[in-house]
């Protein structure tokens, strides 16, 4: 009797596309919802700053000013946040690190940290009269300041400790589903672990980080709370200036359109980087990793992860558990706000819900119709 051989596939190799006439209807219908929901929005901002009659507070330099800080910010941002990640998913993952489980639920928690309360937290303990400044102040007998987490390079570290965790969860769940059998082959031909990520590990996981990325980049891009209070002049903060102070809303349109634009300049230039390339290659055999003996690096890379959960996870709450002041008042509060956390709720539930059902419906559609319907 003969057995078969296991199955391999690649990300080149796609699936039958569904040819009936049917599939191609539900595609170009779940199109024609999908646009009604992202067309008009656009297009009451192109026509708003159409109609402007004087645009005087934006100018050409003004546009290429708030475009180079926008786009700096969000680049730094993405880049801090892949430092953070990366390390993190790899040690969670392949390493037998300490407390990894632990340290793999930790990881997600600045996801349910707002950027402008990480911000508010950080604030209060970096800025000019925060509680380092403070205490050092204190501490050598003479006021100065000594932190100021206000400015460009603030929303930079800010914006990093609370987008990485995208990075994280799409670069992890990549090294558990590739086929460890590749990294142990090198290493067993005498490369060293850095040689083994940098030299066979990282390509394959090219795609999960240029997507992890991609949402970093994207939400630093479009943030406005942690840029509003670290006083950074962005596109997000120039909008709201230009709606809530001058009153314009043309101007705020214009503004708005442009970030627009970029956004999908982005949008395509990622899709430009994956086109046509196949990164990973996943067999019938495949089988969790046997995690890498750290051996005397074990505590350090320890050392190195609670900080990175520290800085994103314990110092945030910890401060805005100290401005609580106690036990009592934080459940005072709880208590008389009820309702509005009761409406955050409802609102993030059903938002999940609806995003996750739009989700699985245009993937689904994309994966299984033809590549001309699938690619738009």
């Amino acid at each position: 009797m003969t057995q078969a051989g296991p199955l391999t596939l690649t990300p080149s190799t796609p699936l039958a596309p569904a040819s009936g006439w049917l599939a191609q209807i539900g595609a170009f219908l779940l199109l024609i919802g999908v646009g009604l929901l992202v067309l008009p929005p656009l297009l009451s901002l192109a026509a708003a700053a159409l109609k402007a009659g004087e645009l005087g507070a934006v100018t050409i330099g003004s546009l290429v000013g708030l475009a180079a800080t926008t786009l700096s910010l969000a680049t730094l941002a993405t880049t801090w946040a892949m430092l953070l990640a990366l390390p993190l998913a790899w040690l969670v993952v392949r390493t037998d690190l300490p407390f990894r489980t632990l340290c793999r639920w930790l990881a997600v928690i600045p996801l349910a940290i707002p950027s402008y309360i990480g911000a508010m937290s950080y604030i209060a303990l970096l800025g000019p009269v925060g509680s380092v400044n403070t205490w050092l102040s204190t501490l050598i007998g003479a006021p100065q300041q000594w932190a100021n987490i206000y400015g460009f390079w603030g929303g930079v570290f800010v914006l990093g400790l609370f987008t990485y965790p995208f990075i994280f969860l799409l670069v992890s769940a990549a090294l558990e589903a590739t086929n460890p059998s590749v990294e142990e082959t090198a290493r067993s031909l005498g490369e060293s672990p850095l040689g083994v990520f940098r030299r066979v590990t990282l390509p394959m996981l090219r795609p999960s980080i240029l997507a992890g990325g991609l949402l970093a980049f994207l939400y630093a891009l479009s943030d406005f709370g942690s840029p509003s209070l670290l006083r950074v002049q962005v596109f997000t903060t120039a909008i709201y200036h230009q709606l809530n102070t001058r009153f314009d809303q043309a101007a705020a349109s214009l503004l708005s359109l442009v970030l627009v634009l970029i956004t999908i300049a982005v949008l395509g230039g990622q899709q430009m980087l994956l086109h046509r390339r196949s990164y990973v290659t996943i067999t019938g055999t495949a089988r969790l990793a046997r995690p890498l003996h750290l051996g005397r690096w074990r505590w350090p890379a320890a050392l190195l992860a609670g900080a990175v959960l520290g800085l994103s996870v314990f110092v945030p709450l910890g401060v805005l558990l100290a401005q609580t002041g106690s036990v009592g008042h934080f459940l005072e509060v709880v208590r008389e706000q009820g309702d509005y956390i009761k409406n955050s709720l409802m609102v993030a539930g059903l938002a999940a819900t609806l995003a996750v059902i739009l989700g699985l419906l245009i993937a689904f559609t994309a994966r299984h119709t033809p590549p001309r319907i699938g690619a738009l």
